[in-house]
């Protein structure tokens, strides 16, 4: 299943630059070691673009890395929600992932509505309710006779919006990141901070908010971390930006 998957999806490999050309020639040849080298040195890399996320993931898949093949599949999924050439291998490489990982712990950290929230179209619910209400409110001011009926819809319709349009806020503060290592999970925003729980590479962790690393040099640049939940008990703790994949619109990351 693994071969057929990845040899039907290497025309499309090949096309999702035009610009770069090596890394496709080491991946057609099965050098995908070198392939995935060649890959961090060329433009889709610099870029960090649906085309560098989607190769790097297929070439991960190809190594039988499963669980940076989700990783990084996830993240061009997030980027292009609609490519129909995701869908196989990263079902195929989450099929995988679950017989090592465990269904349970691939995003355990998440509550019914925010999961509910990243399925559906909240943003687009948000302006039909309130397009609905506004439609209303025109109706009472047009019709004299119904205007006790009207008054009702628009209110509820006014209602519902602002109940899709909180979701979203929410949901778009606490979005996703998937892990790319497998790492402890600290107390604080350091690694000098005690040690709270392990985290495996392919878990979807639910991001609360977001730290800066105190740094004792001032010309050290700090790096940032995140604020997880990393369990089923929803217990929260810190890891650094670098090892995972936020799921999400980098302009809604979440500021500490």
């Amino acid at each position: 299943m693994r071969s057929f998957l990845v040899a039907t999806l290497l025309l499309s490999l090949f096309g999702a630059s035009s610009l770069f050309a090596d890394y496709r020639d080491l991946y057609r040849d099965g050098k995908y070691t070198e392939a995935l080298a060649e890959l961090e040195k060329s433009p889709e890399a610099a870029q960090k673009n649906y085309g560098y996320y989607y190769n790097r993931g297929i070439i991960h898949h190809a190594l039988n890395q499963d669980a940076l093949a989700v990783g990084y599949l996830s993240k061009a999924q997030a980027i292009h929600p609609s490519a129909k050439e995701l869908e196989g291998p990263l079902n195929d490489a989450t099929a995988n992932l679950v017989k090592w990982l465990g269904a349970s712990r691939l995003d355990a950290t998440s509550s019914g509505i925010e999961t509910l929230g990243d399925i559906l179209p909240l943003d687009i619910l948000f302006m039909v309710f309130g397009a609905l209400s506004l439609l209303a409110w025109l109706g009472f001011s047009a019709s004299k006779k119904r205007r006790e009926l009207f008054i009702r819809l628009g209110f509820g319709n006014l209602i519902v919006g602002v109940a899709f349009g909180l979701w979203s806020a929410w949901c778009a503060q606490h979005p996703l990141v998937i892990t790319t290592e497998s790492r402890l999970v600290k107390s604080g925003p350091s690694e000098t901070f005690l040690d709270r729980g392990a985290v495996e590479v392919g878990m979807r962790l639910r991001v609360v908010g977001a730290m800066n690393e105190v740094s004792a040099d001032p010309s050290v640049k700090p790096r940032r971390w995140w604020k997880v939940r990393f369990n089923d008990k929803h217990e929260v703790g810190f890891i650094p930006e670098s090892s995972g994949l936020l799921l999400t619109d980098e302009s809604n990351t979440p500021e500490s």
